[in-house]
């Protein structure tokens, strides 16, 4: 999460790849195919290394990866479809990924940054919810689930 935000701000700042504005949109307009984010990472190295510090590339770097390969790019694709890193420092951020190769939907949420998230992991009692997936997964399923109250209070903003 923290990778991807700061590669799509260095793509909103003009800094990636000379300011090329092919290169901006691989990581801007969504949804974002996976394949993107590794080649205009692998493309802006240099970069990266002066803006970010070479720890934090190589560590971003280690994720991405991780991301190709939990992809299995070479049965399907998998895309961002959604990213919302409009205001990083007042709210939180968080992407969706669809696999259909492998029928999955990813929900990444990045860690506690602002006051505001921290206030919100305080939030540590969970609450009983109705179990959304109730109605497709049969009778052995339970009628609610329990959700951390800080999340549900986020995720209902966020998600809504």
């Amino acid at each position: 999460m923290y990778g991807m935000a700061d590669l799509r701000e260095l793509a909103r700042e003009d800094k990636l790849s000379n300011g090329d504005s092919a290169e901006k949109a691989k990581l801007l307009d969504l949804p974002i195919p996976a394949s993107n984010v590794f080649r205009v990472y692998s493309q802006n190295l240099d970069i990266l290394n002066a803006s970010l510090g070479e720890s934090n590339t190589k560590l971003y770097g280690s994720a991405i990866e991780s991301l190709i390969k939990s992809s299995n790019l070479s049965v399907g694709r998998k895309d961002i479809v959604i990213f919302d890193d409009a205001n990083t420092e007042e709210e939180l951020v968080y992407g969706l990924a669809v696999n259909d190769s492998k029928k999955r939907i990813d929900v990444a949420f990045r860690g506690s940054v602002t006051k505001r998230d921290a206030k919100q992991n305080f939030k540590a009692l969970f609450s009983d919810i109705p179990n959304p997936v109730k109605s497709e997964t049969g009778a052995l399923t339970p009628e609610t689930i329990g959700i951390h109250q800080g999340f549900r209070g986020t995720s209902t903003l966020c998600l809504s």
